[in-house]
């Protein structure tokens, strides 16, 4: 099946994902496409903050490859088993070794067993619809930039290039300014 919704294909992913833990996932789980606080690639919110005490587990829109978004449910689904007040403590750590996930439990790395049946999920899945969003192409880029000016005296000022293109102005002690030069070279 093609999928053209996002949220459609996170379901799925989420059915597909529930044997793996073997009946633990709760049913309430809502799983969409947006942007978890700082750097994450996702994030699950307790029920407690849901109207309707569902689990709330969002995908950055940053991610668009679905072995990495599959991973990422896993690791959030291992939230909604152990409760997200435990964090990556004790109880989370027991459930992420269970499924199969390795290393740190503040990342999604995925073990060769758990590997094979996340390949598995993906190629049924097929294609997330969705491609990955920028947030710094949307940044405002800095137009302008003051440079700096010295005089042989040490005096110092800082103008901008059009105002340069104009005329470098005389110091007050009667010596024109010299553009100072900064390398990007590190």
């Amino acid at each position: 099946m093609k999928y053209t919704v996002r949220e459609s294909w996170l379901t799925e992913a989420v059915n597909l994902i529930r044997p793996i833990f073997e009946g633990k996932v709760p049913e309430k789980v809502r799983v969409s496409c947006g942007w978890p606080k700082g750097k994450a690639t996702g994030q699950c919110w307790s029920p407690l903050s849901s109207d309707d005490e569902t689990h709330e587990i969002f995908i950055s829109p940053e991610v668009d490859e679905p072995g990495t978004i599959i991973a990422v449910l896993v690791h959030e689904l291992c939230h909604t088993v152990v409760g997200v007040e435990y964090g990556h403590k004790k109880e989370f750590r027991e459930v992420f070794c269970s499924v199969g996930m390795v290393g740190k439990p503040t990342k999604s790395n995925v073990g060769d067993d758990l590997s094979l049946k996340l390949d598995a999920i993906a190629d049924k899945l097929g294609q997330y619809p969705h491609a990955s969003l920028d947030p710094s192409a949307i940044q405002k880029k800095q137009t302008t930039r003051m440079v700096k000016l010295m005089c042989e005296c040490g005096y110092i000022i800082r103008t901008t290039r059009q105002w340069i293109s104009v005329g470098v102005p005389t110091c007050y002690c009667g010596e024109q300014f010299k553009v100072e030069e900064v390398s990007n070279a590190y």
